[in-house]
């Protein structure tokens, strides 16, 4: 409902300025993109500075070219000036890092963004950045600072017109331990949810001329035994050469007809240092899921087999023989599974309770999560990293049960199957075009003069299964009016606005926008509005028997 309003003109600009970059610091690297629609991107580009050396300014030149024939140079400016420090450092001796003008390894992020169109749609679009050069003490490279560091992003835009790309989450540049067992993961996380391939690929130089590695170290082989899962892009490896080790991972998307549709890659540096801390207990040792229950299946020591609607909880235990040593997670589990849960106890062991059902749709989708274990020991923290594979097959789904009055309906929503066909199980006769508007078909709409179950069964085949039901439940319809004391007012006079609803009984309100209001869950709130405009309110009200207008 209408009461005070306000307009409010929101203007979007860029400004771009030329910059020539020095970087002879910079460890590492990567450049993704979000579809904006219109074939325009934003493009995300992420550099990873070490302290010793300098801010890259504020801005960055991104070159687009298309096998289509087109052209076009992008700036992307600074978002975080300054730049955001991550160094691998624990709580109480961060501030002596070289950040800091201390004598502890130090690296800051400097995020980079704009908006770029790319036209005509093609197969390929190629977006890439460059910058001299390279650290000297790099190991695995012949003559590192004679070169320079290239990153590129791919997007196939005329097989997949508005595709959003994968985008890293993980520590950029991992310090590890001499001799210990390393599991290390990008905390890719795709929105999408297309199928990703993980692989290592060669260090490259600007226009992705390729670079030579040193004797005994190669593109897939960049630190001697390192191994790449190509379905989780988990890297194992136990590093016995102190030093700095580039490794470039290649991140190819696939949609569900296996076409490609993008790429994207990391160049970062692993810095391997003689450590007297132990890391965090690594797989097999920790980290498996343990008391699942729930109606998914635990297929594995870290894998989870389910179908769409269905739900688990598992507790995974991480531990540390260094018994002093607190220990502490990163995960990127609430992007990959969004409306996960995760509690945690103790902290060596630490104790972690893991919850998630699959909403349909979810079949199919990228839905590897990651966990990576911190040590908090000082000053260099030790890390691990373990790697849960959800794997969530279709299954027929009906939607949410739902309430309804008076003149409403219910949208039913089919997933899991092409071909959806509806029953009654209890109710009123369905009469297509008269209570229900079509069937067979996937979304729908139902208007029931009373409660009614409806089944769904769709031409789903596997081992999930194909049927489900949803009750559109019908409860008592009621009115109600609003009115408020003034439509104009003075700044800081109040205004009292109320809604009545009749017949009488309990209801429950919510009321927004929540500016100037001085309570938004009664029936009569005060606004008291400080800023001149023109506002618009609205009501929420909800029955004791569930009906819900606004």
């Amino acid at each position: 409902m209408n009461k005070k309003t306000t307009t409010f003109i929101f203007i979007a600009f860029s400004i771009f300025y030329a910059h020539t970059t020095k970087a002879s610091h910079i460890a590492g690297g990567d450049l993704t993109y979000t579809c904006l629609g219109g074939n325009q991107y934003q493009l995300n580009l992420n550099l990873f500075v070490d302290c010793l050396g300098f801010d890259p300014g504020a801005t960055q030149t991104i070159t687009c070219t298309s096998t289509c024939g087109g052209s076009v140079t992008a700036n992307v400016n600074v978002t975080n000036p300054g730049g955001t420090e991550i160094s691998q450092l624990c709580p109480a001796q961060i501030g002596n890092s070289t950040c800091s003008g201390g004598a502890l390894p130090g690296m800051w992020v400097f995020n980079y963004t704009g908006i770029v169109t790319l036209a005509p749609p093609c197969d390929t679009w190629t977006t890439s950045w460059t910058t001299c050069c390279r650290n000297a003490a790099i190991v695995n490279l012949v003559s590192p600072s004679g070169f320079g560091s290239y990153i590129e992003a791919t997007l196939n835009s005329a097989t997949d017109s508005c595709n959003n790309s994968p985008s890293f989450t993980s520590q950029p540049i991992p310090y590890v331990c001499q001799g210990q067992l390393v599991n290390y993961n990008y905390g890719v996380v795709e929105p999408d949810g297309d199928s990703l391939y993980f692989s290592l690929i060669n260090a490259m130089d600007a226009g992705g001329t390729m670079l030579a590695y040193s004797a005994g170290y190669s593109a897939t082989v960049p630190i001697p035994g390192i191994v790449i899962d190509p379905n989780t892009g988990q890297l194992t490896f136990t590093p016995m050469t102190l030093g700095s080790f580039v490794v470039v991972v290649l991140v190819e998307e696939y949609d569900a007809a296996g076409n490609l549709i993008g790429t994207v890659m990391r160049d970062i540096q692993f810095i391997v240092q003689s450590c007297s801390n132990i890391v965090p207990d690594p797989a097999p040792t920790a980290g498996a899921i343990t008391g699942m229950t729930g109606t998914a299946v635990q297929s594995g020591p870290y894998q989870i087999e389910m179908c769409e609607g269905a739900d688990f909880t598992f507790t995974a235990t991480y531990t540390d023989s260094d018994a002093a040593d607190s220990l502490s997670i990163v995960t990127n589990i609430l992007s990959v599974l969004p409306g996960a849960t995760i509690t945690f106890s103790g902290t060596n062991p630490l104790t972690v309770v893991i919850s998630w059902i699959a909403p349909g749709g979810s079949a199919g989708t990228n839905t590897n999560f990651s966990v990576t274990v911190n040590d908090g020991a000082c000053p260099v923290m030790g890390q691990q990293t373990f790697v849960y594979d959800v794997n969530v097959n279709p299954r027929t789904l009906g939607g949410p049960d739902q309430i309804i009055c008076g003149t409403q309906t219910a949208t039913l929503v089919g997933t899991g199957g092409n071909i959806f066909t509806w029953n009654v199980i209890s109710g009123p006769p369905m009469v297509v075009g008269t209570n229900f508007s079509c069937n067979p078909c996937d979304n729908p709409i139902a208007s029931p003069a009373s409660t009614t179950v409806y089944e769904v069964v769709s031409d789903l085949s596997g081992t999930c299964v194909n049927r489900d039901t949803v009750t559109v439940t019908v409860v008592a319809d009621f009115s109600y009016t609003t009115a408020q004391s003034a439509s104009t007012s003075c700044l800081l006079q109040p205004i009292q606005f109320n809604a009545t609803s009749t017949p009488g009984g309990a209801y429950t309100y919510s009321w927004s926008p929540p500016t100037y209001l001085d309570n938004i869950t009664i029936s009569n709130p005060t606004a008291t509005i400080s800023s001149p405009g023109t506002y618009t309110y609205y009501v929420q009200i909800t029955s004791s028997l569930g009906c819900v207008k606004t």
